[in-house]
């Protein structure tokens, strides 16, 4: 049996909004990428699938690769809201930071966005808007930066916050090979621990209770609270 072809499988038009155009065509772009791959990615099945014309792709991102590099900047996006949405959750404490890198592994391993970066960039292409993604990273370190105690420098928190990039890119790409070489093949657990381990170090190194100390703080408080209730 031969493989549908993409009359058959079009889906009916309809009619949308540039804006819905756009942002239907990054999801679906963004599902093809994640489980095919960039190189798997043909603008006219997307086209087909969305029942949209070819050319309403082309006049949206022009090319294949400008799509994935719009699919790519959008999830850095998503990802720096997620940061900065943390912080300001976390007021003046300090946010947590196991759950804030579990969420960064999990976004760049599991959602795959970390594979097409590295694709973009080793074949070349310009993978994230560097100019767009700079205030992104100002406001993710100002952030950081603000809420240090011990009188570090503002480049202490800049290479700390690249520190933390790399370290959570590096394991969403080569993540699984190096626990293996490193002792821990079929230990299944190993990259949360360790992402709670390099949370743990991060929160050391920035001067702020790890979430081990906050647990304690707060059995302390609600002991000391139900203390003074008895009396």
């Amino acid at each position: 049996m031969t493989a549908k072809s993409g009359a058959s499988r079009a889906a009916p038009r309809r009619r949308r909004t540039a804006e819905e155009a756009r942002e239907e065509i990054l999801a679906a772009a963004e599902r093809t990428l994640r489980e095919i791959g960039p190189d798997a990615l043909r603008l006219q099945d997307l086209a087909a699938d969305l029942g949209i014309s070819h050319p309403a792709v082309l006049h949206h991102f022009g090319t294949r690769e400008e799509l994935v590099t719009a699919v790519v900047e959008r999830a850095v996006r998503r990802l720096e809201n997620t940061l900065l949405d943390a912080f300001r959750s976390a007021g003046d404490g300090a946010p947590d930071g196991n759950a804030m890198l579990e969420r960064v592994f999990d976004m760049l391993g599991r959602d795959g966005h970390a594979r097409l970066i590295a694709w973009l960039f080793l074949t070349g292409r310009d993978a994230i808007d560097v100019k767009t993604a700079r205030v992104g990273w100002r406001a993710i370190i100002d952030a950081v930066h603000a809420r240090r105690t011990d009188g570090a420098s503002r480049e202490d928190t800049q290479f700390t916050v690249v520190l933390s990039a790399l370290a959570t890119f590096g394991q969403a790409v080569a993540g699984g090979p190096m626990l293996d070489m490193a002792g821990f093949a079929g230990d299944h657990d190993a990259p949360a621990r360790f992402a709670r381990w390099f949370a743990t170090l991060l929160a050391s190194h920035l001067g702020q209770p790890t979430a081990a100390e906050t647990s304690v703080r707060g059995g302390r408080k609600r002991s000391r609270s139900r203390a003074r209730g008895a009396t």
